[in-house]
């Protein structure tokens, strides 16, 4: 079944280890990261971030993963995760900026100890309205990200 499965979509959708790169331009270095840990400080002393992150895009039960073969998997393709500052916390992962609007995009956070991969939307709160890009958009970067974490099979 896995063989029809990966038959249909390479006939129909393309390769799915390039769908990211339709939507977004992949953040290689630090120095390109937004100015994530930039603070926005009002009068009356009540401190904001700039950017807002939410679970990516419209479906519930697509986005986290978990295990060492998969934590593994992606280290394989991605290489070796950026440090990313956000708010107080230093987290690790990789991280893209939408090619129509440089002010949103997507990143993969891992978590080391918990050898898990999640899958999140980032916005700039002054530049983007939404991190959302569209549900056809969407489901290509879902069938990207279950790709990107499915080890692949010991038989065969």
């Amino acid at each position: 079944m896995g063989l029809v499965l990966s038959f249909l979509f390479g006939l129909f959708g393309g390769d799915a280890a390039e769908l990211v790169d339709k939507h977004y331009e992949r953040i290689t270095h630090v120095d390109d990261l937004p100015e994530i840990g930039r603070r926005i400080v009002y009068p009356d002393g009540h401190i904001s971030l700039p950017y807002g992150e939410a679970r990516y895009g419209w479906r519930i039960d697509v986005g986290n993963a978990r295990g060492p073969a998969i934590y593994a998997r992606v280290q394989q393709i991605l290489g070796e995760p950026l440090p990313i500052p956000w708010g107080d916390e230093m987290r690790w992962g990789y991280m893209w900026r939408h090619r129509g609007n440089p002010g949103r995009g997507m990143m993969l956070i891992v978590h080391r100890r918990a050898r898990s991969v999640h899958l999140k939307s980032w916005f700039e709160r002054d530049k983007a309205r939404t991190s959302r890009i569209g549900m056809a958009a969407e489901n290509e970067i879902y069938r990207w990200f279950e790709w990107l974490t499915t080890p692949p099979s010991d038989d065969g």
